[in-house]
Protein backbone atom coordinates (compact mmCIF):
# COMPACT_ATOMS: atom_id res chain seq x y z
CA UNK A 1 0.00 0.00 0.00
CA UNK A 2 0.98 3.61 -0.45
CA UNK A 3 0.94 6.59 0.95
CA UNK A 4 -0.57 8.17 -1.92
CA UNK A 5 -3.87 5.58 -1.74
CA UNK A 6 -4.14 7.36 2.30
CA UNK A 7 -5.64 10.10 3.24
CA UNK A 8 -6.75 12.13 6.40
CA UNK A 9 -9.59 14.35 7.03
CA UNK A 10 -11.34 16.26 9.95
CA UNK A 11 -14.30 14.64 11.37
CA UNK A 12 -14.86 17.20 14.20
CA UNK A 13 -12.06 17.39 16.47
CA UNK A 14 -10.93 14.15 15.30
CA UNK A 15 -8.01 13.74 12.90
CA UNK A 16 -9.48 10.11 11.12
CA UNK A 17 -7.89 8.19 8.36
CA UNK A 18 -9.30 7.07 5.35
CA UNK A 19 -8.18 3.96 3.44
CA UNK A 20 -9.92 3.29 0.29
CA UNK A 21 -8.21 -0.36 0.07
CA UNK A 22 -10.04 -1.77 3.13
CA UNK A 23 -13.80 0.14 1.90
CA UNK A 24 -16.63 -3.18 1.20
CA UNK A 25 -17.72 -2.67 -2.05
CA UNK A 26 -22.07 -1.89 -1.58
CA UNK A 27 -21.48 -1.95 1.87
CA UNK A 28 -23.63 1.19 3.76
CA UNK A 29 -20.84 2.17 5.61
CA UNK A 30 -17.71 3.92 5.20
CA UNK A 31 -14.42 3.38 7.58
CA UNK A 32 -12.24 5.68 9.36
CA UNK A 33 -9.46 4.88 11.60
CA UNK A 34 -8.35 7.45 14.34
CA UNK A 35 -5.33 6.63 16.93
CA UNK A 36 -7.59 7.21 19.52
CA UNK A 37 -10.68 4.75 18.19
CA UNK A 38 -9.01 2.61 15.95
CA UNK A 39 -11.14 1.42 12.97
CA UNK A 40 -14.84 3.25 13.25
CA UNK A 41 -17.72 2.48 11.30
CA UNK A 42 -19.71 5.24 10.24
CA UNK A 43 -23.12 5.32 7.83
CA UNK A 44 -21.36 6.68 4.17
CA UNK A 45 -24.29 8.67 3.53
CA UNK A 46 -24.14 10.83 6.60
CA UNK A 47 -20.26 11.00 7.33
CA UNK A 48 -19.31 11.95 3.71
CA UNK A 49 -20.55 15.61 4.47
CA UNK A 50 -18.86 15.75 7.71
CA UNK A 51 -15.52 15.25 6.83
CA UNK A 52 -13.13 17.60 5.88
CA UNK A 53 -10.02 16.58 4.05
CA UNK A 54 -6.26 17.89 5.76
CA UNK A 55 -5.12 19.54 2.80
CA UNK A 56 -1.67 19.19 4.25
CA UNK A 57 -0.67 15.61 4.07
CA UNK A 58 2.80 16.68 5.60
CA UNK A 59 0.87 17.37 8.78
CA UNK A 60 -0.58 13.57 9.29
CA UNK A 61 2.36 11.85 7.91
CA UNK A 62 2.49 10.74 11.53
CA UNK A 63 -0.65 9.38 12.11
CA UNK A 64 -0.98 7.70 8.54
CA UNK A 65 2.44 5.75 10.01
CA UNK A 66 0.61 4.71 13.14
CA UNK A 67 -2.73 3.68 10.42
CA UNK A 68 -0.42 1.18 8.70
CA UNK A 69 1.14 -0.27 11.63
CA UNK A 70 -2.59 -1.29 12.53
CA UNK A 71 -3.25 -2.47 9.12
CA UNK A 72 0.27 -4.22 9.35
CA UNK A 73 -0.85 -5.74 12.35
CA UNK A 74 -4.45 -5.95 13.06
CA UNK A 75 -6.39 -4.87 9.00
CA UNK A 76 -6.28 -8.11 7.34
CA UNK A 77 -8.11 -10.06 10.40
CA UNK A 78 -10.30 -6.81 10.63
CA UNK A 79 -11.09 -6.85 7.18
CA UNK A 80 -11.96 -10.54 7.24
CA UNK A 81 -14.52 -10.41 10.12
CA UNK A 82 -16.55 -7.29 8.55
CA UNK A 83 -16.58 -9.00 4.99
CA UNK A 84 -17.96 -12.32 7.43
CA UNK A 85 -20.26 -9.77 9.28
CA UNK A 86 -21.72 -8.20 6.46
CA UNK A 87 -21.98 -11.57 4.20
CA UNK A 88 -24.21 -12.83 6.85
CA UNK A 89 -26.36 -9.82 7.04
CA UNK A 90 -26.87 -10.63 3.25
CA UNK A 91 -27.99 -14.14 4.06
CA UNK A 92 -30.10 -12.73 6.67
CA UNK A 93 -31.75 -10.40 4.24
CA UNK A 94 -31.87 -12.48 1.49
CA UNK A 95 -34.14 -15.34 4.33
CA UNK A 96 -35.97 -12.64 5.24
CA UNK A 97 -37.01 -11.62 1.57
CA UNK A 98 -37.78 -15.11 0.80
CA UNK A 99 -39.87 -15.85 3.68
CA UNK A 100 -41.88 -12.21 3.36
CA UNK A 101 -42.36 -13.75 -0.15
CA UNK A 102 -43.97 -16.95 0.97
CA UNK A 103 -46.25 -15.04 3.25
CA UNK A 104 -47.36 -12.99 0.41
CA UNK A 105 -48.28 -16.35 -2.38
CA UNK A 106 -49.79 -17.80 1.12
CA UNK A 107 -52.12 -14.63 1.62
CA UNK A 108 -52.76 -14.53 -2.37
CA UNK A 109 -53.69 -18.24 -2.27
CA UNK A 110 -55.84 -17.78 1.11
CA UNK A 111 -57.53 -15.30 -0.74
CA UNK A 112 -58.73 -17.28 -3.37
CA UNK A 113 -61.26 -20.02 -3.53
CA UNK A 114 -61.11 -23.90 -3.49
CA UNK A 115 -61.08 -24.09 -7.25
CA UNK A 116 -58.90 -21.34 -8.23
CA UNK A 117 -56.21 -22.74 -5.26
CA UNK A 118 -56.82 -26.31 -7.20
CA UNK A 119 -56.49 -25.00 -10.77
CA UNK A 120 -53.29 -22.91 -9.81
CA UNK A 121 -51.97 -26.28 -7.95
CA UNK A 122 -52.19 -28.48 -10.83
CA UNK A 123 -50.74 -25.71 -13.40
CA UNK A 124 -47.59 -25.88 -11.27
CA UNK A 125 -47.76 -29.35 -11.27
CA UNK A 126 -48.21 -29.35 -15.10
CA UNK A 127 -51.49 -31.42 -14.95
CA UNK A 128 -54.74 -30.76 -16.58
CA UNK A 129 -57.66 -28.88 -15.25
CA UNK A 130 -60.34 -30.53 -15.53
CA UNK A 131 -62.63 -28.70 -13.01
CA UNK A 132 -64.04 -29.76 -9.80
CA UNK A 133 -67.36 -31.54 -9.02
CA UNK A 134 -69.99 -31.57 -5.84
CA UNK A 135 -70.64 -35.04 -4.23
CA UNK A 136 -74.42 -35.46 -4.67
CA UNK A 137 -76.28 -36.62 -1.51
CA UNK A 138 -77.13 -40.31 -4.01
CA UNK A 139 -73.53 -40.73 -4.18
CA UNK A 140 -72.24 -39.28 -1.03
CA UNK A 141 -70.77 -41.83 1.10
CA UNK A 142 -68.31 -40.42 3.97
CA UNK A 143 -64.93 -40.80 3.44
CA UNK A 144 -62.48 -39.10 6.27
CA UNK A 145 -58.54 -38.74 5.54
CA UNK A 146 -55.66 -36.32 5.83
CA UNK A 147 -54.32 -33.92 2.94
CA UNK A 148 -51.11 -35.42 1.57
CA UNK A 149 -49.56 -32.20 1.07
CA UNK A 150 -50.60 -29.58 4.13
CA UNK A 151 -51.58 -32.58 6.31
CA UNK A 152 -54.73 -30.99 7.18
CA UNK A 153 -58.01 -33.47 8.23
CA UNK A 154 -60.50 -33.87 5.21
CA UNK A 155 -63.51 -35.69 5.07
CA UNK A 156 -66.54 -36.10 2.16
CA UNK A 157 -68.50 -33.07 4.59
CA UNK A 158 -66.61 -30.53 2.14
CA UNK A 159 -69.04 -31.43 -0.97
CA UNK A 160 -65.94 -30.67 -3.51
CA UNK A 161 -63.83 -33.02 -5.20
CA UNK A 162 -61.08 -33.14 -8.29
CA UNK A 163 -63.22 -33.99 -11.97
CA UNK A 164 -60.35 -35.92 -12.68
CA UNK A 165 -59.02 -38.43 -9.72
CA UNK A 166 -62.20 -38.16 -7.33
CA UNK A 167 -60.14 -37.03 -4.23
CA UNK A 168 -61.60 -34.42 -1.80
CA UNK A 169 -60.21 -30.90 -2.72
CA UNK A 170 -58.29 -29.89 0.24
CA UNK A 171 -58.25 -26.34 0.99
CA UNK A 172 -54.29 -26.16 -0.09
CA UNK A 173 -55.66 -27.18 -3.75
CA UNK A 174 -54.21 -30.57 -3.23
CA UNK A 175 -56.04 -33.71 -4.88
CA UNK A 176 -54.70 -37.00 -6.00
CA UNK A 177 -53.68 -35.51 -9.09
CA UNK A 178 -50.16 -34.35 -7.24
CA UNK A 179 -49.66 -37.50 -4.89
CA UNK A 180 -46.86 -39.65 -5.39
CA UNK A 181 -47.07 -42.59 -3.92
CA UNK A 182 -43.99 -43.99 -1.83
CA UNK A 183 -41.86 -46.13 -3.37
CA UNK A 184 -42.27 -49.79 -1.52
CA UNK A 185 -39.46 -50.77 0.92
Amino acid sequence: MTKDALWTGKLGQKTVVYDPTIQLPGCPHLFLWTEADGMGKYLADVIRSKVKRVPDESATATLQALYEAWREATGERWLLEETRFYEEQARGAEERRKAQEARQEAKRLAQLSIEERHAERLKTLGKEFKGVESVTSERRVHRATHCYACKSSLNSAQDLQCKACGWILCDCGACGCGYESPAPT
